[in-house]
């Protein structure tokens, strides 16, 4: 049984290619994009880890305090604050029940400043890590004749082994889209059809443009350019490069994460779901 991103796409010899990407939004409502590659564009209808937020005994919070704050202080907003010698304590510190004072760091997300999480291991705020960029798409070899890959999308992830699910795909809903990297973390197949398989996928999503690695396993994965448009909460997606076809898949997006759903002309079909990165 075929698996391939958004449908079976007739895979070519690779065409003369160098991708070039806008990350300007692609219909109304969506995030505007930029060129910039830290910028976090939006397309369509509808992270992980972190850098320490606090540090030592002085200076913690979020981070913005230049200089860092002197001990016995923690930083909010661009301000230093000197710790209580009581409990309650602010933002960036937790009490110490056993001295019943204030420490800079956290033992719980609610001690941190909005949008960062606790390390409870080392007891220090970890604001959010930006996602990594998808634009530009890597360039490909491709040069006038055909010869050469169409992009230069690297392979993250792992094989996923397919689950086989009783019942119907459940309904898209659609969302926005990010400019970003997104690995396939999982693969659910809902038909009579379903046998044991993997697949492996990674997508570098920069505007309208999406570069594609895709396979049964990592190290067989061929690279494809697509190039997508949205329509409620379905998107088509165009091969330009590597291949040929037409395909329209609903799907889910979410600020961390891309679902999508792809029929397989039985009556059952693919749901993959991918993490950004």
């Amino acid at each position: 049984m075929s698996h391939k991103f958004f449908g079976a796409i007739a895979i070519a010899a690779p065409l003369a290619l160098i991708v070039a990407c806008s990350g300007t939004s692609i219909r109304p409502g969506s995030d505007t994009g930029s060129t910039d590659p830290t910028a976090d564009g939006g397309h369509g209808g509808g992270t992980s880890g972190g850098d320490a937020a606090t540090g030592g005994g002085g200076g913690g919070g979020d981070g913005s305090c230049t200089p860092a704050c002197a001990e016995g202080s923690v930083c909010t907003n661009g301000t230093c604050t000197v710790l209580p010698s009581m409990c309650p304590c602010p933002t960036g510190s937790y009490c110490d029940l056993s001295t019943n004072s204030c420490k800079v760091g956290c033992t719980d997300a609610s001690q941190c400043p909005a949008g960062a999480t606790c390390d409870t291991s080392t007891r220090t705020c970890q604001k959010p890590k930006p996602a990594l960029a998808g634009c530009p798409i890597p360039a490909g070899t491709a040069v006038d004749g055909g010869v050469g890959t169409c992009n230069g999308v690297t392979p993250l992830g792992k094989d996923v082994a397919q689950v086989c699910k009783a019942g119907t795909m459940p309904v898209a809903h659609g969302g926005v889209v990010k400019d970003g990297i997104y690995v396939l973390v999982a693969t659910d197949y809902f038909g009579a059809s379903c046998s044991a398989a993997s697949f492996a996928a990674t997508v570098y999503v920069c505007g309208n443009t999406w570069g594609v690695s895709e396979g049964a396993q990592v190290a067989s994965a061929a690279v494809t350019t697509r190039s997508v448009t949205f329509t409620g909460t379905s998107f088509t997606q165009a091969t330009t490069c590597g291949g040929s076809g037409n395909t329209t898949s609903p799907y889910d997006a979410t600020d961390t994460a891309l679902t999508i759903y792809t029929a397989d002309g039985t009556g059952g079909g693919f749901v993959d779901h991918y993490a950004r990165q």
